[in-house]
């Protein structure tokens, strides 16, 4: 369930996500918060039947997916911090998997905290460009330029956000099904997954040569997206 559902999303969100964005960015927030919210009542909250946690967490999904795609800027920053979680987290599982896990949470928690920021003022340089300055009204051929470099940036930011959150899903996926079955705690398969990535309690596995293998296809399609 979880390779069928995440590869073909994140292809979604790497290739057409700047298209369709607010449909895109329903889809991630129900998906994030939906699993997020399953993750903790299905393995971390006793008896509580696994029905009613699964149905628990896809309201959650569509609550969540619901307010992305009405308000889409609160969906881009909460997003986008995903993202800044997530490049923060590559490099620090190639060249610090040794790393104190209460250091790992806390740098992850400043990327996350770095892209939404990064995000608020990208999106503050994109607001609707105001009709008159201090010289009196503008010309509608320099508001034309004006929103015209307004939407640019724009889909550059979308294009962004979605490119890295379909990278790491597609990455995700990707490892998830080369390491699945038997033994596959002892290749450390789940350490390029934000439960392991933010578990306080354990520093992650050496990282071999799967995880650079997968780290790079990740940059690749990253930059691939950014272009």
């Amino acid at each position: 369930i979880f390779v069928g559902a995440c590869g073909p999303f994140g292809l979604l969100l790497l290739l057409v996500g700047q298209r369709a964005w607010k449909v895109c960015l329903a889809l991630c927030a129900f998906f994030v918060a939906g699993g997020g919210s399953g993750y903790l009542m299905l393995y971390h909250v006793s008896g509580l039947p696994s029905w009613a946690g699964v149905l628990i967490s896809c309201a959650i999904g569509a609550a969540a997916g619901v307010l992305a795609y009405l308000f889409s800027l609160v969906g881009l920053l909460l997003l986008a911090g995903l993202g800044g979680g997530v490049l923060t987290a590559m490099p620090l599982r190639v060249l610090a998997p040794g790393l104190s896990p209460h250091l790992r949470v806390g740098l992850l928690c400043l990327g996350a905290t770095l892209g939404i920021m990064l995000a608020a003022l990208a999106a503050y340089h994109t607001r609707e460009p105001p009709e008159e300055d201090q010289d009196g009204p503008v010309r509608p051929a320099t508001l034309a330029r004006r929103r015209l470099r307004r939407q640019h940036r724009r889909k550059l930011l979308e294009a962004v956000v979605t490119s890295t959150l379909g990278a790491y899903a597609v990455v995700i996926c990707v490892n998830q099904w080369w390491h699945g079955g038997e033994g596959c705690d002892a290749h450390g398969c789940r350490s390029l997954q934000l439960p392991a990535l933010l578990d306080i309690g354990a520093t992650l596995p050496p990282c071999h040569i799967q995880c650079l293998v997968l780290t790079c296809v990740f940059g690749v399609l990253v930059l691939g997206g950014f272009v």
